[in-house]
């Protein structure tokens, strides 16, 4: 129940200023300074609360990858790889189009989706590779 109340408190903060932070991978899309959707699609409710329970699989260094990969040319770290696949390919797509119905990307919405679907298919053959056997490659 505390963290209901913490999150509902950082929600009407971050309403009152005009910016909706989530998660760690929309943190990044708001330090880039690139816009998000305000309000929840009213085609999906409940999203917001997935992307929330999504965010607490992945770190924010790992989120900030993520973004860099799909909406830049940043490559994704081995670490963040297996945590991206234990969020799971749902909350991944589920983030990415958000981000990507946004006016920052929203033009170029199939190419960011067809990124997506590479930076977890890339994230699928580190975590199948004979070093990934035992868990977490130090690099």
């Amino acid at each position: 129940m505390e963290g209901l109340n913490n999150f509902s408190i950082i929600l009407a903060l971050i309403f009152a200023s005009g910016v909706f932070l989530i998660s760690p991978i929309l943190t990044v899309a708001i330090d880039f300074g690139v816009s998000t959707p305000l309000q929840e699609p009213v085609s999906r409710p409940g999203l917001f609360k997935f992307l929330d329970e999504c965010a607490k699989h992945i770190t924010p260094a790992c989120g900030k990858e993520i973004f860099d990969a799909v909406f830049g040319s940043g490559i994704v770290t081995d670490e963040c790889c297996y945590l991206l696949l234990l969020m799971g390919k749902n909350c991944h797509y589920k983030f990415v189009n958000y981000i990507a119905h946004g006016p920052d990307f929203r033009a170029r919405l199939l190419h960011y989706m067809v990124k997506s679907e590479k930076v977890h298919a890339s994230c699928v053959s580190v975590a199948k590779s004979p070093a990934a056997s035992g868990g977490f490659i130090e690099n």
